[in-house]
Parts: C-alpha cells; sequence; structure tokens
C-alpha cells in the first residue's frame, strides 16, 4: 500500500513524502497525484522517500517522466533519504546519475 502526503514549501516547491510500496497496483494513485502538482502549478518537488519499502520500475518510470516534465518547465524533482533497498534499485537501473539524491533535507530542498 502506498501513502502520499503532500505539503506546500512555497508557492513553485512542494515536499512529497510517500510511504510503503510503488508498484503496478498503486502506481496509479502516484501518477494521479503527480498529474495534480503539475496542474497546480509546481515545478519543483522535494520527493522524501525514507518511508518508502519498494519501488519497481513502473514506478521509477513515474519518477522519471516527473524529473523530465519539471526539468523541461525550469524545474527539478530531488530525492531524499531513499533507504538502502529503495537506492539499490535506483543504483542497479543506472539512475544515480539522472536524479539528484540529498540525505539532508535542507539541502535537498534548495533548487
Amino acid at each position: 500500500m502506498l501513502e502520499i502526503k503532500t505539503s506546500d514549501l512555497d508557492e513553485g516547491t512542494c515536499l512529497v513524502e510517500l510511504s510503503g510500496e510503488i508498484d503496478a497496483y498503486s502506481s496509479d494513485q502516484l501518477r494521479e497525484h503527480i498529474d495534480q502538482t503539475i496542474k497546480n502549478g509546481k515545478t519543483k518537488a522535494v520527493v522524501d522517500l525514507g518511508n518508502l519499502s519498494y519501488i519497481d520500475s513502473t514506478g521509477l518510470g513515474l519518477l522519471v517522466g516527473w524529473t523530465k516534465e519539471l526539468r523541461n518547465n525550469k524545474g527539478d524533482v530531488h530525492l531524499l533519504n531513499p533507504g538502502r533497498r529503495v537506492e539499490n534499485v535506483i543504483k542497479l537501473t543506472n539512475l544515480k546519475r539522472f536524479f539528484k539524491i540529498f540525505t539532508d533535507r535542507d539541502k535537498a530542498m534548495k533548487f
């Protein structure tokens, strides 16, 4: 089960806290949430993965697409605190160089 909590940091930036699992079954929930943040004018997102226990290729694809969309609009996605399992998936898929990954919340919030 995936839980998503979002808070506005400023007019164009949001903090998205993910917990649980992102897989084929929960990906629609995340996709809808991403679409809504874009519609709300958020061009920068800090995505806290600290409580995310699992992510599959579907979830990674959504994060990649979101990051590309925001970068095309002069924004970005910063990933915060991926756990060991999630970070290993990011490394195995060679996406570590694509994503900006932070362990410090204050640094992640600086765009």
